[in-house]
């Protein structure tokens, strides 16, 4: 009776314990899904992983893009002094052999001659430019006329009108046989010193004084804007290219006794156009000035060779032709 007592209590005990033990069971589980739940929340989902990429030496190496279409270098500008002459040209082996042809031969020549030279060359097919005491002011003489007859055409351009009857005898004269009477007629009709002046100053012939007092002799200039003048007649820009053509033609037209200068040493078949001046002054001994424009087939320049200290005006011929056949030599 007793046993049977025990076995029912332990009975009872179960039933109680039971379900506390399945209820204890549930809760437990529960808070430890509300535990993982409450850190994810809390945090955020973890961050994606970066994608990583292998790197192979194949993978690594540029794929080769076409080479650019080689262009033909512009050569380098070369600006050189030798003895005194300084020569600016494109950097190629043929403009630096003529450049240093002229340095060499005009050093050479100047020094054989007591006469103060200045010389000033272009050449615009081998883009060769070089001068010896280039912005040294010399008297003029009748080289101004070239200038003056410019001077004339340009004015006449911006009046829109052509040249008179009279004009165009006064041009031919101061040109062709240089008449001083017509080169000071010319020299009143554009001015004076004055209306020169206008036309330098639109040339770039900066350096270049206009006489005063009617005297266009004593007209201060250089052998560098003696060439710019030259480069105003042989390219398109300050004046027409009738008007150019037309100085042009009156300088190749040069009386033979006047063709001197510049025309000495150019090669057979060369056109030259050429103006020259002579004067003799007290304490300066001969001014002998020659200026002039050459062409040839695929070939075209300018020169102006300037003199004064000459003891004779023959002495002063001979050395600016001296000059003036040097230059045609290193040209060729």
């Amino acid at each position: 009776m007793a046993r049977h007592r025990h076995v029912g209590g332990l009975r009872r005990a179960l039933r109680i314990l039971v379900p506390v033990i399945l209820v204890l069971l549930t809760v437990t589980l529960w808070q430890g899904h509300a535990s993982r739940s409450a850190v994810a929340t809390f945090f955020g989902d973890p961050p994606p992983q970066p994608t990583v990429t292998e790197v192979t030496a194949a993978s690594a190496t540029p794929t080769p893009t076409a080479a650019p279409t080689p262009t033909a270098a512009t050569p380098t500008t070369v600006i050189s002094t030798h003895s005194g002459v300084r020569c600016t040209y494109p950097g190629t082996d043929a403009a630096t052999r003529t450049a240093r042809q002229l340095q060499s031969g005009i050093a050479a020549t100047v020094a054989e001659h007591p006469a103060r030279l200045a010389v000033s060359v272009r050449d615009w097919t081998s883009g060769v430019s070089c001068s010896f005491r280039g912005t040294t002011r010399f008297d003029s003489a009748s080289v101004i006329k070239a200038t003056t007859v410019a001077t004339l055409f340009w004015q006449a351009q911006q009046a829109h009108r052509d040249l008179s009857a009279t004009e165009r005898k006064w041009v031919k004269d101061a040109i062709t046989v240089s008449d001083n009477d017509a080169e000071s007629a010319l020299w009143s009709r554009v001015g004076g010193a004055s209306g020169v002046q206008r036309f330098l100053a639109a040339a770039g012939m900066t350096s270049t004084r206009p006489g005063s007092g009617g005297y266009w002799g004593l007209s201060e200039v250089t052998s560098d804007d003696q060439v710019r003048l030259l480069s105003r007649l042989a390219r398109a820009g300050l004046l027409t290219a009738e008007n150019r053509r037309h100085e042009l033609a009156l300088m190749r037209q040069v009386t033979a006794s006047q063709r001197w200068g510049v025309p000495t040493g150019a090669p057979a078949g060369t056109s030259v156009a050429v103006k020259n001046g002579w004067l003799l002054e007290s304490g300066s001994g001969w001014h002998v000035n020659t200026i002039g424009y050459v062409t040839e087939s695929g070939h075209e320049y300018a020169m102006a060779v300037l003199s004064d200290g000459s003891a004779t005006m023959a002495a002063g011929v001979d050395a600016v032709e001296d000059v003036a056949r040097t230059a045609h030599t290193a040209l060729h």
